[in-house]
């Protein structure tokens, strides 16, 4: 599952998950963010963003471990994003959903980058 928290300013937002969350989430990114209707730099944009969340399952980001004891400790992976960025690229991505043939796996990971939006700022 996905996980975001509000960076220690509060000037954007972290996800986490693990290796499978967040190669789900890169898979979605990267088909929500190709072609029509996004131009050029928006593509890029929102592309920039799937690089990121990449390196983050790839151990390259941040690493957090959640859970009380030892039967459900996890580490996490994450990935820190910027408020202004974050918001304008989850808009991008559901509007590109509206206009291409979308699978369930990827409305769960849109449904579910809205839901740590609301979570992240509610938290902050």
């Amino acid at each position: 599952m996905i996980i975001a928290e509000p960076t220690k300013y509060g000037s954007g937002v972290t996800l986490f998950g693990d290796y499978w969350d967040l190669r789900s989430l890169h898979d979605t990114v990267c088909h929500l963010g190709e072609g029509s209707p996004l131009s050029e730099n928006m593509t890029d944009l929102v592309l920039s963003l799937a690089d990121d969340i990449e390196m983050a399952g790839k151990k390259g980001g941040e690493t957090r471990v959640f859970g009380d004891n030892e039967h459900d400790r996890v580490t996490y992976y994450g990935v820190s994003v910027i408020w202004p960025t974050f918001l304008f690229i989850v808009g991008l991505l559901h509007w590109s959903a509206g206009s291409k043939k979308v699978s369930m796996d990827h409305q769960a990971d849109l449904c579910r980058l809205s839901a740590c939006v609301e979570d992240a700022l509610t938290a902050y």
